[in-house]
């Protein structure tokens, strides 16, 4: 389906929904929504988080937002047994509000978006949505350079294991406690965590994750995730080769992260001493970021320019500096 065409049939969904014109039984007072609605805002969700890796945020992001407050203005009208799912659907809304607010560079309105999902979270009883928004909010803090409130939130999310439900959320809580331990310079945990990770996402199945809310989380995923870890750990060159070795099998479906990851490999080649290397992968994920409007590889990319500096000698190397540098945008690392 070409862009246009798949934007617009997001866009009709979207505004067939409540607070935008669907046509379902009208509330007749407190308590009087129809639960229905409520799986009218889940396959809505499905849809965003399905175009967001095709299309990136900056298509997606009023829509999901705007999700969010008909949902809040359901809370004190629906009836009481369903009160509970409809706060689950929040938070996953509010959640995924937060990543396209990451994804666009806006940090402060993507941890806002955190906090609320995690009230949701809590206020739905959910501990799957309660221990991935902490675990979302660690890659927050680790996006902005917070050490110690990245463990902290990393380990708060571990310490939710026992309750969790999903292979795949308790697999994207193990990585992200990978992180956290790397961050730390604990070489072993880190790969123990990772190797946690990599075992849950192997045997995960479909119907551990009724929302898709880590469906993300696939083996693939974990391999990528441990070549950052071995990046932050100081071993770039291994960290390269298991770059290259998952890239080369990277599902189609995630392009945006594709640019993402290749972004990180760039970083990591230039960290290495291998300009041609750190070439090869910026100039795609710069074709790649343009595409998806993703700010969050941009900024992997300006990240890579500071460390290539010393090769701008190169024709080659002066012309990757300055077309990542006319993109604009902030340096900083994100994961996800």
């Amino acid at each position: 389906m070409q862009r246009r065409r798949f934007i617009g049939a997001i866009a009709g969904l979207a505004v067939s929904l409540p607070g935008t014109g669907l046509d379902l039984p009208a509330p007749t007072g407190r308590g009087a929504v129809d639960p229905q609605v409520i799986d009218h805002f889940i396959r809505l969700r499905d849809a965003l988080v399905s175009a967001d890796s095709l299309l990136g945020p900056g298509d997606l992001v009023r829509s999901a937002s705007e999700q969010v407050g008909a949902i809040a203005e359901l809370y004190e009208r629906i009836e009481l047994r369903s009160r509970g799912r409809l706060f689950e659907v929040g938070a996953l809304f509010a959640e995924f509000s937060g990543w396209l607010a990451d994804d666009l560079g806006d940090f402060g309105t993507g941890r806002a978006w955190s906090s609320k999902a995690l009230e949701w979270a809590h206020s739905s009883g959910n501990p799957d949505i309660a221990a991935f928004v902490l675990m979302r909010m660690s890659q927050q803090a680790q996006f902005l350079g917070e050490r110690a409130p990245a463990v902290a939130l990393a380990q708060a999310a571990v310490r939710y294991e026992g309750q969790v439900a999903g292979s795949h959320v308790r697999a994207a809580v193990h990585q992200q406690a990978a992180h956290a331990a790397a961050l730390d310079g604990q070489e072993r945990a880190a790969l123990d965590c990772m190797d946690r990770a990599q075992a849950l996402a192997d045997a995960a199945q479909p119907t551990d994750d009724p929302y898709v809310l880590g469906s993300y989380c696939t083996s693939s995923y974990v391999a990528v995730q441990r070549a950052a870890v071995f990046s932050t750990l100081g071993d770039h060159r291994r960290a390269l080769d298991e770059y290259d070795h998952v890239m080369q099998q990277w599902p189609r479906s995630f392009h945006r992260e594709r640019g993402l990851h290749l972004a990180r490999r760039t970083v990591v080649a230039a960290r290495a001493g291998l300009p041609e290397a750190a070439l090869e992968s910026g100039t795609e994920a710069l074709k790649i970021a343009r595409d998806t409007q993703s700010r969050r590889t941009v900024r992997e990319l300006k990240t890579s320019v500071g460390l290539m500096l010393r090769w701008r000698a190169l024709p080659s190397v002066d012309e990757f500096i300055r077309a990542v540098t006319s993109e604009g945008g902030s340096g900083g690392s994100a994961q996800r």
